[in-house]
C-alpha cells in the first residue's frame, strides 16, 4: 500500500507557447488533503492526451465518501474526449464505410475496432509503415498511409459514392477533405484538431473557408457533429463496462505506447509527461501514450 507523501511533483504552465518544454515548469508542492467528498489518489500510470486519465492508488479519502478505501486501485478520466459514445457517437451501422483519421492514435486503434465489430468497412489514415502493420493487424479494411498517398485522390478514385462516416482528429486540410468525400446521409464527427496543437496560433483549429458548407451538408443531407466528452457524462459508466468487459473478453486490444519501442525510453515521472507529449506531437507514438509515474 502506497503511503501519501509530503510533496508532489506538478506541472505548471509559464507561457504560451507550442513548444510544451517551453511552456510548462516542474514545480515541487506541498500535498494538498482532500475534501468532503474527495479522494486522493497516487498516480501509477497516466495518459498523455487533452482529457487526462490515469491508474492508481487511493492514498487518502475525505469526508462522506462511501464505497472507496485508501488502498484501493481506481482509474479515472476527466475533461476531454474519448472513444465512448454511441457507436464514435456517429450512429454507424452494418455495410458503413468508416473513414478514421490517425487511425493509429490511441482513441483511432479503438475506433478502428470499434466500426469493425459493428460490421463496418473501415478506412484508416496514418503516417509510417510501422504504423500500417498495426492497423492491418486490427483488421483495417484500406489504410492509407499519407506521406505515400493522396487522401483525397484515394477517396476519389476509390470511394466514388463517399464514405458514410468520419471520425475526425486532424482539422485543416484533412478535414476539408472529409467533408467533400461524404457520402448521401453521411456524418462527420470532429474529436480533434491534432494539426492545429503544434502551431503558435492560440486557436487550436485551423482557419477554413467553410463559406460553402451549408451547400455541401444540404445536397448531401450529410452532417457535422462535434463530440466533446464531459457532453456525455452521462455515457461515462456504461460503455466503460462494456469496454471492460470486451477487454476482458479478448475482443478489444489495447495497445499503448510507453517510449521503449518508439522512443528508445520509457516514460517516466513528470518530467516524461513533456517526453511524451513531445513524442505525441512528433506523430512517432502508435497507441496510446502512457506515462508510468511510480
Amino acid at each position: 500500500m502506497a503511503s501519501k507523501p509530503k510533496t508532489f511533483k506538478k506541472l505548471m504552465v509559464q507561457k504560451l507557447t507550442s513548444n510544451f518544454r517551453e511552456a510548462v515548469s516542474v514545480e515541487n508542492v506541498e500535498m494538498c488533503h482532500p475534501r468532503k467528498g474527495e479522494i486522493c489518489v497516487r498516480n501509477k500510470f497516466v495518459g498523455v492526451n487533452p482529457k487526462g486519465d490515469g491508474v492508481g492508488e487511493i492514498v487518502e479519502v475525505g469526508e462522506k465518501v462511501e464505497n472507496l478505501q485508501v488502498g484501493a486501485t481506481v482509474a479515472y478520466m476527466h475533461s476531454g474526449r474519448s472513444a465512448y459514445a454511441e457507436c464514435l457517437g456517429a450512429r454507424i451501422t452494418t455495410g458503413d464505410t468508416v473513414l478514421i483519421t490517425a487511425a493509429a492514435g490511441g482513441t483511432g486503434h479503438i475506433a478502428v475496432q470499434w466500426a469493425k465489430a459493428t460490421g463496418c468497412h473501415v478506412i484508416g489514415t496514418c503516417s509510417s509503415e510501422e504504423k500500417e502493420k498495426m492497423l492491418k493487424g486490427l483488421g483495417c479494411d484500406r489504410i492509407i498511409n499519407y506521406r505515400k498517398e493522396d487522401l483525397g485522390e484515394v477517396l476519389a478514385k476509390e470511394y466514388p459514392k463517399g464514405v458514410d462516416a468520419v471520425w475526425e482528429t486532424i482539422g485543416g486540410k484533412v478535414l476539408e477533405e472529409c467533408l467533400k468525400h461524404l457520402a448521401i446521409k453521411g456524418r462527420l464527427l470532429i474529436v480533434g484538431g491534432i494539426s492545429g496543437y503544434k502551431t503558435e496560433n492560440k486557436e487550436v483549429f485551423a482557419k477554413l473557408d467553410l463559406s460553402n458548407l451549408p451547400e455541401q451538408l444540404l445536397f448531401k443531407s450529410a452532417a457535422v457533429q462535434g463530440f466533446f466528452l464531459p457532453a456525455y457524462a452521462d455515457s461515462k459508466i456504461p460503455y466503460f463496462k462494456y469496454l471492460s468487459k470486451s477487454l476482458e473478453a479478448g475482443k478489444l486490444k489495447i495497445i499503448y505506447d510507453n517510449g521503449e519501442k518508439t522512443a528508445g525510453t520509457e516514460f517516466f515521472g513528470v518530467e516524461g509527461i513533456i517526453e511524451g507529449v513531445e513524442h505525441l506531437h512528433s506523430g512517432r507514438n502508435i497507441g496510446k501514450v502512457v506515462v508510468r509515474m511510480s
